[in-house]
C-alpha cells in the first residue's frame, strides 16, 4: 500500500508540474513575466528530466525577457528625466531601482541557466540566453559609469554566442 500512495503522490505532483509549465508558455506568450517565473519555478522540480531542463530553461529565459523590460524602462525614465529644465530626481531613482531588478533578474536567471548547462552542456539555445543576459549586465554598468563590469560582461557576450 505504501508503494502505491507513493506511486500516486508522485503522479500527482507530475501532474501539477505539468500544469505549471503549461502555464508558463501561457504567460510567455501573453508577456506576462512574472507569472512566468513563478509557474517556471515550480515546472523545476518535474520528474522528467527532460521537462525539468526545459523547466529551467523557461526560468532563465522569463528572467532575461524581464531584465530587458526594465532596462528599457530605465532608459525611457532616464531621457524623460533629462528632457526637463532640471533632471527630474524622481524619475533618476525610479530608473536606477529599475536597473538594479534588472540587474537582479540577470543574477537569477544566470543561476538556472548554469544549472541547466551543469545537468546538459549542450542544451540548445542556453547561450542566446546567456548572451542576452550579459548584454544587459553590460548596458546596466555602463549607465552606472562602470567601463570594466561592462568590459566583462561583453566579453563573457561573445564567449556565450562561441558556445553556443
Amino acid at each position: 500500500m505504501p508503494a502505491a500512495l507513493f506511486a500516486a503522490t508522485m503522479t500527482h505532483a507530475d501532474f501539477v508540474d505539468a500544469q505549471n509549465s503549461f502555464r508558463v508558455e501561457e504567460a510567455m506568450g501573453e508577456e506576462k513575466y512574472d507569472d512566468a517565473i513563478r509557474h517556471a519555478s515550480r515546472a523545476v522540480h518535474r520528474l522528467s528530466p527532460q521537462r525539468r531542463l526545459e523547466g529551467l530553461y523557461r526560468l532563465s529565459e522569463a528572467h532575461m525577457l524581464t531584465a530587458r523590460g526594465l532596462q528599457q524602462r530605465a532608459a525611457d525614465r532616464e531621457v524623460r528625466a533629462g528632457q526637463a529644465d532640471a533632471p527630474d530626481p524622481h524619475l533618476l531613482e525610479l530608473a536606477r531601482q529599475d536597473r538594479m531588478a534588472s540587474d537582479e533578474h540577470c543574477h537569477n536567471g544566470s543561476a538556472a541557466l548554469r544549472e541547466l548547462v551543469r545537468r546538459s552542456p549542450g542544451y540548445l539555445n542556453h547561450g542566446w540566453i546567456a548572451y542576452w543576459l550579459n548584454v544587459i549586465q553590460a548596458n546596466n554598468a555602463e549607465s552606472r559609469g562602470e567601463r570594466l563590469q561592462r568590459d566583462l560582461f561583453v566579453s563573457a557576450a561573445g564567449a556565450a554566442v562561441e558556445a553556443e
